[in-house]
C-alpha cells in the first residue's frame, strides 16, 4: 500500500502554465518529482471587448490534458488547478471555465487578485527568511504588490497589468521609444498613485517572484559570471536593474534574442517587466531587490498540506529537518544528532575565549553542517565529503543566503585547509577573505566533533572542556569507554590545530559507566 501523498499543482498564468508535482512521504517530507512548463500567452488572447474567443483554447486545452496525464502517471491524490489574471479579467469567464473544465475534467479555481498576493506570500514566506518588505509577483496578465511586517501581511492589492498585456498595448516599437517608455511608466503611476499606503514604509527589500524577476536575476548573472546558478535568494541593487533596461532598450527584438539568460518566449515582453519592477521599487523607496524561486504553486502546495496553519515557524529549520527527512538512508539521526550535541558544547567553550572571535551566526552554520555532514553517503561512502558539499549546494534549503550556503556546503564538507583554499577561490565573487579561516575553524571543529562519536554508539553522555596554554583538553565525565574515539581524536588533531592553535587531548579520569 502506498503511504506517500503525491499533489499536482497546475497554474494558468497569463504568460505560461506551470505544472509542478510534489510527493509528500509518510514522514512528512516531501519534494518536487516533476515539472513542466507553455508558454500559453494567455492574455494576448483578449480581444477589445475583453473576451476570450473559446475556440482559441485549443493548445490550452491539449496542454492541461497533457498536464493531468502526467499527475495520472504519478498518481496523484489531489489535482489543483488555478487561473489567474487572463481568465479572471475575461468577460466570459464563466464560459471559459465551464468550457476548459468539459474538456479535460479538471475542476479549475480561479484566483481572485487578493488571494493570488496570499499565495505568493505564502511561498516567500515559507522560503525566505525576510521578516519585513515589500513583495511584488509580476504576471503575464496583473501584478500583486504585498507590505509584508513580522511575516504578515499587512496590505496586498493587485493592479490588472502584467508583462504580456503592457507590451501587447504599449510595447509595440522596436526597439521600445522614450514615447513608449513613458507611456508605459505614466499607466503604473496612475494605479498605484491610488494606494498611498505603497509609500508608508521606505527603506524595505523589495522582494521578486514570477517568470520576469526569474529572467532579470538570470541575464545578469550570466551577464557578471555569477559562480552560482541559483537564483532563489539572488540579491540585486537598483543600478543594475536600471543598467539593464537601457542596455536591453537599445536592442530590436533580433538581437535580444541572443542575450544570454533571456528566453526566446520572453524577448518581447521582458522590457514591460523590467519597467514594471524598476516604477514599483523606486515608488515604494526599496533598498534592494531579492529575487525568489518560489511561485503562487508553492504557496497552494503549502495550503494544500497545512490548511490551518500554512505558515511554517522557523524556514530554516523547517527545510533543514525537511532535507534529512528526505535523505534517512544516508543520515544515521542518532550519530548526527551527537556530532551536532558535541559540537555545540564545544563551540560554545571556545567562543567563551574572546580571542577566537565566535558569533552566533557561526553557531548556526556549525549546526547545519553537522546535521548534514554525511548526506553524501547516499551516492557513496568513499569520498562522500565531496558528495556532500554537491548536495548541500543544491538542495532546497531555504533561509540561508547564498554566501550561507556556501558556507554550510564547506563547513560540512571540510577535510583540510588547502581543499578549502581552492574552493574559496572558486567562489571568489560571493565570499571574502575573512570566510577562509571561519570554514577552517568550523570545518575542523566538526571534524573533533565527529571524532568524539566515530564509533556511533553515543558512548560520550557528558563533557567538561578546557584550554589551557596551546591545549584543548576534553574530558569525558559520562560515558561507555572511549578507547575509539580517542584514537579518532589524535587523527584529527593535527589539522584542528593548524586553525586553532590548541591540540585536543580527549582523556578519562573517572572509571566508564557500565553498559546498559
Amino acid at each position: 500500500m502506498r503511504n506517500s501523498l503525491c499533489i499536482g499543482i497546475i497554474d494558468i498564468g497569463s504568460n505560461s502554465i506551470r505544472l509542478v508535482v510534489y510527493n509528500r512521504s509518510e514522514n512528512g517530507a516531501f519534494q518536487i518529482i516533476d515539472e513542466s512548463k507553455y508558454a500559453a500567452r494567455l492574455s494576448q488572447l483578449v480581444d477589445s471587448e475583453n473576451v476570450i474567443d473559446l475556440d482559441q483554447l485549443g493548445p490550452l486545452i491539449e496542454r492541461l490534458n497533457h498536464f493531468k496525464r502526467i499527475c495520472e502517471i504519478h498518481q496523484a491524490d489531489t489535482i489543483r488547478v488555478a487561473a489567474t489574471a487572463a481568465i479572471r479579467n475575461a468577460v466570459n469567464r464563466d464560459a471559459l471555465i465551464s468550457y476548459l473544465q468539459q474538456h479535460t475534467g479538471l475542476t479549475i479555481e480561479v484566483i481572485s487578485g487578493e488571494q493570488e498576493a496570499y499565495y505568493g506570500f505564502i511561498s516567500m514566506a515559507n522560503t525566505m527568511d525576510v521578516h519585513d518588505g515589500f513583495l511584488i509577483d509580476i504576471g503575464g496578465g496583473s501584478t500583486e504588490i504585498t507590505l509584508f511586517r513580522d511575516r504578515k501581511i499587512v496590505k496586498s492589492v493587485s493592479f490588472p497589468f502584467g508583462c504580456v498585456n503592457t507590451a501587447k498595448t504599449f510595447g509595440q516599437s522596436d526597439p521600445l521609444s522614450d514615447s513608449d517608455l513613458m507611456r508605459i511608466q505614466a499607466m503604473i503611476q496612475e494605479a498605484i498613485v491610488r494606494e498611498p499606503w505603497l509609500t508608508n514604509a521606505p527603506g524595505l527589500p523589495m522582494i521578486c517572484l514570477g517568470g520576469a524577476a526569474r529572467t532579470i536575476a538570470k541575464m545578469e548573472q550570466m551577464r557578471t559570471k555569477y559562480s552560482l546558478q541559483r537564483i532563489h535568494q539572488y540579491q540585486m541593487e537598483s543600478a543594475q536593474v536600471s543598467d539593464m533596461l537601457d542596455r536591453l532598450r537599445e536592442l530590436p527584438f533580433a538581437q535580444r534574442a541572443s542575450v544570454p539568460g533571456l528566453s526566446k518566449d520572453r524577448v518581447d515582453i521582458i522590457i514591460p517587466g523590467i519597467i514594471i519592477l524598476q516604477t514599483m521599487f523606486q515608488h515604494c523607496s526599496c533598498t534592494h531587490y531579492l529575487m525568489s524561486g518560489s511561485g503562487i504553486r508553492d504557496g497552494l502546495f503549502y495550503e494544500t498540506i497545512m490548511p490551518k496553519a500554512p505558515i511554517v515557524p522557523d524556514v530554516l529549520e523547517h527545510s533543514l529537518n525537511n532535507l534529512m527527512a528526505l535523505r534517512l538512508s544516508a543520515i544515521p539521526r542518532d550519530h548526527v544528532d551527537q556530532v551536532n550535541r558535541l559540537g555545540n558544547q564545544l563551540f560554545q567553550s571556545l567562543q567563551e575565549n574572546k580571542p577566537f572571535k565566535l558569533t552566533t551566526q557561526d553557531g548556526l552554520y556549525l549546526h547545519i553542517s553537522s546535521l548534514l555532514y554525511r548526506i553524501g553517503t547516499m551516492i557513496d561512502y568513499y569520498g562522500y565529503s565531496q558528495h556532500t558539499f554537491y548536495l548541500i549546494m543544491n538542495a532546497r534549503l531555504y533561509g540561508l543566503t547564498h554566501r550561507e550556503q556556501i558556507l554550510c556546503a564547506m563547513i560540512a564538507s571540510y577535510t583540510t585547509k588547502g581543499r578549502a583554499r581552492r574552493a574559496v577561490a572558486e567562489y571568489k565573487d560571493i565570499l571574502d577573505e575573512s570566510d577562509y579561516p571561519r570554514i577552517c575553524k568550523l570545518g575542523s571543529l566538526l571534524q573533533l566533533a565527529i571524532a568524539l562519536d566515530k564509533s556511533e554508539t553515543q558512548s560520550i553522555q557528558s563533557l567538561d572542556i578546557l584550554i589551557r596554554k596551546n591545549k584543548l583538553r576534553i574530558q569525558a565525565l559520562r560515558h561507555h569507554g572511549i578507547a575509539f574515539e580517542q584514537m579518532e581524536v589524535q587523527g584529527v588533531a593535527k589539522e584542528f590545530k593548524k586553525s586553532w592553535e590548541l591540540t585536543p587531548i580527549l582523556t578519562s579520569e573517572i572509571e566508564p559507566l557500565a553498559s546498559t
